[in-house]
């Protein structure tokens, strides 16, 4: 959540996570399988740039498999970053025992 909170500062990157949800969802009532072609065409190409980032920067820091939780980690933005935007409109986010309300 905090990371997505902090997105907030990168207005191309958070306006990429916020659009997926809403894409998916309109490409959703044009054909149901045209957003699943999507989520797993994304998946795959997030996972294979994890797997080059994992064979340049971290192959010996981390377990040979880490690069197949991109992905996952990946689409957990699109859902935090509506959360993110809440929190933000609605006077900040609870971290390190305050509220912080400005992004960044």
């Amino acid at each position: 959540m905090r990371y997505a909170y902090e997105n907030i500062v990168f207005p191309m990157r958070f306006t990429f996570y916020l659009s997926l949800l809403p894409i998916m969802l309109v490409l959703y009532m044009i054909d149901t399988k045209i957003p699943l072609i999507l989520f797993v065409t994304t998946s795959i190409a997030i996972t294979f740039c994890g797997l080059l980032g994992q064979i340049n920067y971290g192959r010996y820091i981390a377990p040979p498999y880490t690069f197949l939780f991109s992905a996952i980690w990946f689409w957990f933005y699109p859902i935090t970053s509506w959360i993110a935007l809440y929190k933000y409109l609605t006077g900040g986010v609870y971290f390190g025992g305050g509220k912080v309300k400005k992004a960044g």
